[in-house]
């Protein structure tokens, strides 16, 4: 018997969720039965939009037999219009020895699908957003989600994905690996979730710090019994995001004074509950931060009236803050962290004994969580759609251009035509080649009566053509490099005179397309002012990738670490 070393799929994406078209991470387990440790790499093989076969490889200490090695790869899935087409793909896993910078010998080879994962992933549609909840529960977003008995859910621009119940420990170690998500929310009032149970892992730490100063919200909701996250003492996971920040503990407010920032309708299951909270004071807070939220207590005992819709609420709620109105309760602040936001909020929307005090759950995900997130989603119930729909008084959602389709990134980025240009050339080029060599040559070696050069002729013919494609190819693949690319600027403003005045940067995405000079590998790089993060990935469009691709694919590597440089193949 050989002794064999296997490679399995722990996690397909952060969450153990993933989106094709784009950045996944995808946690493997690896048990050794080698009679020593030695140092390894290990690649993941996926097929990028112009066919080539991608090594996306990563560097790793294989212990000896018994020992168990679990690590991160990174790498940009495919496009398809139906996701769970993924889950069918097979994926080539290799572990290599690896020293002084060569693989000498492979050590095991494995061909997985991540229908075979240990734990089954969800896979998520390119036409759905993503949202994180660490934590026990959705935490009331649950109203982006998707909805029974409609193709599409009415009243959100999108889709959102809410995946709950994910381990802070049990994140990816590369911002890369939490890119599909557009927001994650930190609910610590369970065991599992606490913010130091990543005290000892700097390297998660420092994945969600970089995904947070690239663009994502996060939304740290503070549990209503306790202080995990030690505020203002620069003791935790972003210590000194929080340093100063202090929040006042309230354990007897009653949740009828709460209920306009949580709920439409003023019916509770315990009227007379008292609900532990979290509050600022707007006068003390830190130079870094600024309200985000408040709720004004119900002007009668009765709470809201039971026929207000969500924008009568927050209009009186906006109304009563702009009067300076003394009885308003600030519950939530914010803060700019590079070009994302960090949020921290004062009730616990994710304790399951305040989610039971109002059928259906609360908080109500527009009442509450619009005003969190900045947006102006009608999320009801699926029986309130039901008769909506049944009175025709449901307007579906139109047809849309939708932006992500292969189309509007292509048409502005193709170098098709300079490209057929010089296929069509090329063509031409062999094609009088072969009219001179062959018959026209012939024809006139035979109309001079020297018919016995014909094979001079025909050598000669050869060596002139040789140089003219030579010197044209030359020529072609020669100068400045040709590019066409199509960015998008995400503007994050800062206001005049604000207390931060270092240099406004904003965070761009671009698609672009060059003719790369030569043949073989060559090198792109993300130069200039470098910024930890940057990265280069490939564009695969959907809804199901490149149509066309090239004849003669090829290989190349992307290495975990240098996500900003890529030796890729030229033709």
């Amino acid at each position: 018997a050989v002794a064999q070393t296997s490679i399995s799929i722990d996690h397909f994406g952060a969450g153990n969720a993933f989106r094709p078209g784009g950045t996944t991470a995808l946690r493997i387990r690896i048990q050794s039965d080698l009679d020593e440790p030695v140092p390894g790499i290990v690649q993941w093989e996926t097929i990028n939009g112009d066919g080539d076969t991608v090594v996306n490889s990563r560097r790793l200490a294989i212990p000896a037999r018994g020992g168990q090695a679990v690590t991160w790869l990174v790498a940009e899935l495919p496009s398809r219009s139906a996701a769970a087409d993924l889950l069918r793909t097979i994926w080539t896993f290799r572990l290599f020895e690896f020293e002084d910078g060569v693989r000498t010998r492979e050590i095991a080879v494995a061909r997985i699908d991540a229908a075979s994962a240990r734990n089954i992933p969800r896979p998520v549609e390119q036409t759905q957003g993503l949202a994180m909840v660490i934590g026990r529960n959705n935490a009331g977003l649950g109203g982006f989600d998707r909805v029974r008995g409609f193709p599409t859910r009415p009243g959100v621009n999108e889709e959102t994905i809410v995946v709950a119940n994910v381990e802070p420990a049990e994140l990816p170690d590369a911002a890369a690996g939490l890119s599909p998500y557009e927001v994650i929310v930190w609910a610590a009032n369970d065991q599992r979730f606490l913010p130091s149970s990543i005290d000892n892992k700097p390297s998660i730490e420092a994945a969600l710090r970089t995904w947070l100063e690239r663009g994502g919200p996060l939304v740290i909701l503070l549990p209503a019994t306790s202080d995990p996250w030690r505020l203002g003492r620069n003791e935790t996971v972003f210590g000194e995001l929080l340093d100063g920040l202090v929040a006042i503990r309230e354990d007897g407010v009653p949740l009828q004074d709460l209920l306009p920032a949580l709920s439409d309708r003023a019916s509770l299951r315990d009227p007379t509950r008292l609900q532990p909270m979290h509050r600022f004071d707007p006068n003390s807070l830190p130079d870094a931060w600024r309200p985000l939220a408040a709720v004004t207590p119900p002007r009668t005992a009765g709470g809201p009236d039971e026929t207000d819709d969500a924008a009568t609420i927050v209009e009186r709620r906006l109304r009563d803050a702009a009067d300076g109105d003394p009885d308003s309760v600030l519950y939530a602040v914010r803060r700019d962290v590079g070009q994302g936001i960090l949020d921290v909020v004062g009730i616990d929307v994710a304790d399951p004994d305040l989610r039971i005090q109002q059928a259906g759950g609360l908080p109500r995900t527009s009442i509450f969580w619009n005003d969190i997130l900045g947006r102006r989603a009608f999320t009801t119930s699926t029986a309130t759609l039901e008769a909506l729909k049944e009175e025709r008084r449901l307007v579906s959602r139109p047809s849309i251009d939708n932006l992500g389709a292969g189309e509007a990134v292509s048409r502005g980025i193709g170098l098709t035509s300079g490209a057929v240009g010089g296929v069509l050339g090329g063509f031409l080029l062999f094609a009088v080649y072969w009219a001179i060599a062959g018959p026209i040559g012939f024809a006139i070696l035979s109309k001079l009566g020297r018919k016995r050069f014909a094979w001079l002729g025909f050598a000669a013919t050869t060596v002139v053509f040789s140089g003219i494609a030579w010197t044209s190819s030359r020529v072609s693949t020669g100068g400045t490099v040709e590019m066409r690319h199509l960015t998008m600027l995400r503007h994050v403003y800062r206001p005049a005179g604000g207390v931060d005045e270092s240099p406004q940067l904003d965070l761009a995405r671009s698609w672009f397309s060059a003719r790369l000079p030569g043949y073989g590998m060559v090198p792109v790089e993300l130069e200039g002012d470098r910024v930890a993060g940057n990265r280069l990935d490939q564009f695969s469009p959907p809804p199901n990738g490149l149509a066309q691709q090239f004849p003669n694919t090829d290989r190349y590597e992307i290495r975990f670490d240098e996500a900003d440089r890529q030796l890729v193949p030229a033709r």
